[in-house]
């Protein structure tokens, strides 16, 4: 009797599902031949833009709002936001490209000794900053010593992220394995570590500005390398 009783159940459980597959098919909107055939989709690298200017604008010139609570000194901002427009006119040594490769901007080559403890950096020679200075390795040391003492102080303040903790974990060993920043002849930087690190360049994406202007946290009149230049501001910004 309980077999018999089990065997309904099932057929009832079959039925049941099968009602539920043709009414969703029923319901289902049908599709033109087109919309049925596969297309093949051609992927695009998308390339980092400004919005374009509106209207009675110039196109040579960017307006926009930004917290004026802390200093624009690129090296010592803690806001993503503002960080982000400061990459426009301050430029690190290497950056991501589109297609997420790492690429110099303002390093040209990079030499690694056989233990892999002393990296030489060659530096662009054509760069110079908005005030006609020309870029020296000097400058990159005093903003690399800048930024590795903020970093300190950074990582000193609270707790990291549980989303964030390995990377956060690998960039402060990878930092704390750099022994000494030196300039070296031909306007070269060079980084002596504790122990061989083949991924460092990729942590090496710290703004570069003036030696004298590396440690001013005012950020007011600072010149950068980049593509845009801080032209004007209001509400004590510059």
């Amino acid at each position: 009797m309980k077999t018999k009783k089990a065997k309904i159940k099932s057929i009832l459980v079959l039925l049941s599902a099968l009602l539920l597959t043709v009414t969703s098919l029923a319901c289902s909107p049908a599709q033109s031949p087109e919309e049925s055939t596969p297309r093949e989709t051609v992927e695009s690298p998308v390339q980092p833009t400004l919005p374009p200017p509106e209207k009675g604008q110039s196109d040579s010139t960017l307006y926009t709002a930004v917290p004026v609570s802390s200093s624009l000194h690129p090296l010592f901002n803690k806001d993503e936001t503002v960080r982000a427009l400061l990459r426009l006119v301050y430029e690190p040594l290497f950056d991501r490209g589109a297609d997420g490769r790492l690429k110099g901007l303002l390093a040209k080559g990079l030499r690694t000794s056989e233990d892999g403890l002393t990296l030489t950096l060659t530096l662009d020679r054509d760069k110079s900053f908005h005030n006609g200075q020309r870029l020296t390795a000097e400058d990159v040391r005093a903003s690399m010593l800048a930024w590795l003492d903020r970093t300190v102080e950074e990582d000193g303040e609270g707790q990291l992220s549980p989303v964030s903790s390995v990377t956060e974990l690998y960039r402060q060993t990878s930092l704390s394995n750099i022994l000494a920043v030196e300039t070296g002849p031909s306007e070269t930087l060079i980084i002596r570590l504790q122990e061989a690190d083949p991924y460092l360049p990729a942590l090496l994406t710290f703004p570069v500005v003036p030696a004298a202007d590396a440690r001013n946290r005012e950020g007011r009149g600072i010149a950068g390398t980049g593509s845009w230049i801080l032209s004007a501001g209001t509400g004590g910004g510059f």
